[in-house]
């Protein structure tokens, strides 16, 4: 009996066995060592800090440059600034009254003074906010940005300064290179790259290079000292106020430092580049030997004429003399003659560049793809779109756009809105509610804010109103909700609303109405122009409509 369960379990795995194809080794394709496919493809599945710290300076150098060199990615930067960050995020507080124990009314009267006790510090024209005095919060959230974009993260100290402004607090951005482990000091269990961690990863403090790597090169003629030297930055201070806001994106479990979103497409541009070098260097060429001029003289000539001796060669002077004594001149112009047994002959390219513009659409999809952003923003060519095709792509790009602003705006904007709101209850100049917790105490409920980015924009400015107010009146949207989407805050735009109705009413001027909007097959781009582009089906019912009608 035992024999027999042998011999059966023996043929069940034969014919299990026989089930996978003679290449594979392995019930997944994907890991078959034997499939001539995967031939020298062996990458080992590391940690995120072993696949990146060490190869990120590289990186960071090569997409850098790519930025600076490259016009499509220049562009693409460019574009994704404009899209997420725009001239900076607004700030909408909206703090969490039912945790607080308080309602809606108050959270709506104290919203209102947070969110211009903001403005006041974030859009000061004379940005003391800013650490170096450059810009405004605004400004420095598009430089943090364009770091995240090119770099993988981005890197902010708070600072407390005196400079006579009304607040203290303010922001300092720090180039990501400067973050890096003291004196070259190897990576370890609790520093890595600069970031020193406890035993959980949790960041303790940053050790920042006071000055850039590069800059003792000889960037300003001469080595400075400071350039050998880290400050320790602790995550927070003792009561708890964050010192060092450092954003990523966590792709991986235990990942320490950020990744450009370009390493992916550092080949592909790199080739790319090099393509059209290539293709305008033959460009070139071809207009430079437009024309050649054709003979038929001996070699004996022909070696004369391009003779490199000093004196003209006997074709030379033949040719000079000939040009004397048959001069030709029409009105002050003159046509040049040709010598005899010669002709001009005009080049034809024969380098047509018939895959040079299929290439480019690919690589320009490829970005497309990798960034978030549609093909037609990236290529600006928006020549073969319709409506609906625009909106289409528009609403995938927009759900990227919502989700980088989401996370930059929790992770980047708030706290440095919530350090400039710690400042400004200390000081009285936000009241705190009577019978609430602290401000320490219930520091998520306070901070509890959202940020509205650039606006959305319109492809049809009138059928997307007209859907706007479809959907606040079927009760699936608010007015806040399309407000944000155009980059307004409803606040702002009721209490608008408000002034500019009793002004028209101390005018006795009427209020500006809604215009009736006829019901037009041509309205829709997207629909046909001419009723002979419709199929039988559909000229039928018209004509039983006319009929009826």
């Amino acid at each position: 009996m035992l024999g027999l369960a042998k011999t059966i379990t023996g043929k069940f795995r034969g014919l299990l066995a026989g089930s996978f194809d003679s290449r594979r080794s392995t019930p997944y394709v994907g890991a078959s060592r034997t499939d001539p496919t995967f031939f020298g493809w062996n990458p080992q599945a590391i940690s995120a800090d072993a696949a990146t710290l060490d190869d990120r300076e590289a990186l960071v150098g090569r997409v850098r440059d790519i930025a600076r060199n490259n016009g499509w990615a220049s562009g693409l930067l460019q574009k994704k600034l404009d899209n997420v960050i725009g001239s900076g995020l607004t700030l909408q507080s909206e703090p969490d009254w039912l945790a607080l124990g308080l309602d809606d009314a108050w959270a709506d009267e104290w919203s209102q003074k947070v969110e211009a006790g903001y403005r006041t510090w974030a859009n000061d024209p004379r940005n003391f906010a800013d650490v170096r005095r450059r810009g405004t919060i605004g400004a420095l959230q598009g430089l943090m940005y364009r770091h995240f974009v090119l770099d993988g993260e981005c890197l902010a100290l708070s600072l407390w300064l005196n400079r006579g402004g009304p607040f203290k607090t303010c922001i300092q951005v720090v180039d990501p290179q400067r973050l890096s482990n003291p004196n070259g000091e190897a990576n370890s269990e609790r520093l890595r790259a600069g970031v020193e961690m406890d035993r959980y990863g949790a960041p303790l403090a940053y050790h920042i290079r006071n000055g850039h790597p590069q800059d003792h090169i000889g960037a300003f003629g001469r080595e400075s000292f400071k350039d050998w030297t880290w400050e320790r930055v602790p995550a927070f201070t003792p009561h708890g106020r964050q010192q060092v806001i450092h954003y990523y994106d966590v792709a991986q479990a235990d990942q320490t430092r950020g990744v450009s979103r370009w390493a992916p497409l550092i080949k592909l541009i790199r080739t790319s580049t090099k393509y059209d070098d290539l293709e305008v260097q033959a460009a070139i060429v071809n207009a430079a030997f437009a024309a050649v001029i054709e003979t038929d003289m001996d070699e004996e000539n022909i070696l004369d004429a391009f003779s490199s001796e000093i004196q003209p060669s006997k074709v030379e002077q033949a040719r000079a003399a000939y040009g004397k004594q048959h001069p030709l001149i029409i009105q002050d112009l003159r046509i040049p003659r040709l010598f005899a047994r010669e002709k001009l002959n005009f080049n034809q390219s024969h380098h047509p560049n018939s895959v040079y513009t299929l290439f480019q659409t690919h690589f320009l999809r490829h970005i497309a793809a990798c960034s978030g952003l549609a093909f037609e923003q990236v290529a600006m060519n928006w020549e073969k779109t319709n409506y609906s095709s625009a909106r289409a792509a528009l609403v995938e790009v927009y759900k990227f756009v919502v989700r980088e602003q989401d996370s930059f705006g929790q992770r980047a904007a708030t706290p440095m809105f919530a350090l400039w709101l710690e400042e400004a209850i200390d000081r009285g100049m936000i009241p705190m509610p009577k019978g609430a917790p602290g401000f320490h105490e219930a520091f998520p409920a306070y901070v509890r804010c959202t940020w509205m980015g650039p606006p959305r924009g319109w492809v049809d400015p009138l059928k997307e109103a007209q859907a706007a107010a479809a959907r606040q009146a079927a009760g699936i949207s608010t007015q806040k909700a399309e407000c944000a989407q155009q980059g307004r805050n409803y606040r702002e735009v009721n209490a608008q609303l408000a002034r500019e109705k009793q002004q028209r009413e101390d005018l006795s001027l009427e209020s500006p109405a809604m215009p009736a909007i006829a019901q037009d097959p041509e309205d829709d781009p997207d629909g046909p122009e001419d009723p002979d582009e419709l199929d039988g089906e559909d000229q039928r019912q018209i004509g039983e409509d006319r009929d009826g009608a």
